[in-house]
């Protein structure tokens, strides 16, 4: 049996937090603006409208 940890992993950042010289800052985004659901929601409808548009013709 493999030993299991109690305490959950931390992982490294990806990207730095703090700008190093001569870089761009980055900007705080908020969680809202990074929910993916709405942006596959929107292709569904651009999808759908397409279908629509070709069964029209």
């Amino acid at each position: 049996m493999q030993y299991q940890p109690s305490f959950p992993m931390l992982t490294m950042p990806t990207r730095p937090l703090v700008a190093q010289r001569g870089e761009k800052q980055n900007r705080y985004v908020p969680a809202v603006s990074t929910d993916i659901s709405k942006t596959f929601e929107k292709y569904r409808r651009l999808a759908a409208l397409q279908n629509a548009k070709q069964l029209a013709t």
